[in-house]
């Protein structure tokens, strides 16, 4: 992530608007992460978001997760991003 917020704007969202890059690691919870994207969504403009981490299965729904720090294969459905 680091490494993006040093490419001009204009390159990486084709837009010279104003942006702000915002590094979303280590949240608590995935409804604080779920919460940070959603007010970044409601922003006018141009937004990127880079997701960078898992993808595993839920065992019982067979449903796809994106894993953040401290899931397991037993707490996915309430600890990891729904990928849909």
């Amino acid at each position: 992530m680091a490494a993006l917020s040093i490419v001009p704007v204009l390159v990486l969202l084709g837009s010279d608007v104003l942006s702000d890059t915002t590094c979303l690691v280590a949240y608590a919870t995935r409804h604080a992460l779920l919460t940070r994207l959603r007010t970044a969504a409601a922003t006018p403009g141009p937004l990127l978001v880079y997701l960078s981490g898992r993808l595993t299965v839920d065992r019982r729904g067979h449903q796809l997760y994106l894993a953040l720090a401290g899931t397991t294969m037993y707490t996915i459905r309430y600890t990891a991003l729904p990928w849909e």
